[in-house]
């Protein structure tokens, strides 16, 4: 079984009809994990999970500043991005919802180009432990460069990094993300933590060709989003085009393959 969760600090309107167009075509498990503590969810939604996690249970459980890159901060206590809208997710799935063998998390500003482009994927991949954008391995050269010499302090090598602002984890690799956070009482940086752990236990990681455009800054264009009109793309931090460049690329003459038959993909 796959779950479909995004994460956002509030649901905007556009990211709820997505997911409700999501369900009505694939009929498939979907949540949103909602950051802000003071949102009220509006009204009943029956194809929607929304899901607000109090962020005392994250803490009581280490699982605390996953989207902190720098170490200097944790150690001194820092309240900025302590418990976010990922910290809750793998709380989530790990103690309070653990049927799915696969989840995916996806942030709000993801666009995502095809209401099929999920179920292609799950189908391409469907025993993988991580997909995300990239699986780069750190090299002795770049010890002074990003984020490593946290990373290092916290794991041996081999280390690797990606963006993960989409991907899919396994049952297996979320149960292993909280047992490295019960054992240094924090939860390490997401975009070095799921990459390493699962390099280091020997899981399968893949990168779909559609997470390619998993970037960390880009301008993307219609004109660019319509070559790949089965990517996922990341910023579009303009919720309104998510939904504009959908029906254009609806209404183009890009020929978009339609998956119907979702039973490997769910």
């Amino acid at each position: 079984m796959i779950a479909y969760a995004f994460l956002t600090r509030s649901p905007n309107d556009d990211l709820i009809e997505f997911a409700n167009e999501l369900y009505n075509k694939h009929k498939c498990d979907i949540y949103i994990i909602i950051d802000d503590d003071n949102y009220l969810i509006k009204r009943y939604n029956p194809n929607i999970n929304f899901i607000k996690i109090n962020k005392n249970n994250c803490i009581s459980n280490n699982l605390i500043y996953s989207i902190e890159p720098h170490l200097g901060e944790i150690l001194n206590k820092s309240q900025n991005k302590m418990v976010t809208a990922w910290d809750k997710a793998i709380y989530y799935f790990n103690y309070e919802n653990t049927k799915y063998d696969h989840v995916w998390l996806i942030e709000d500003d993801v666009f995502i180009a095809s209401i099929d482009s999920l179920a292609k994927i799950n189908n391409d991949y469907p025993d993988s432990d991580l997909l995300t954008a990239k699986n780069n391995e750190f090299k002795d050269h770049e010890v002074r460069d990003w984020f490593w010499p946290y990373c290092l302090q916290v794991f041996q090598k081999p280390c690797f990094c990606s963006m993960m602002c989409a991907c899919r984890v396994s049952k297996k690799l979320l149960s292993l993300i909280v047992q490295k956070s019960k054992e240094i009482s924090f939860t390490p940086y997401h975009e070095f933590l799921f990459n390493t752990i699962a390099g280091q236990a020997n899981l399968k990681v893949d990168c779909p060709n559609e997470l390619k455009t998993i970037v960390y800054r880009n301008e993307w264009s219609f004109e660019e989003i319509k070559e790949n009109p089965l990517n996922l793309y990341h910023p579009l931090k303009n919720f309104s085009l998510h939904k504009s460049y959908r029906e254009r690329l609806i209404n183009s003459d890009v020929n978009i393959i339609s998956i119907d038959d979702c039973t490997n993909a769910n």
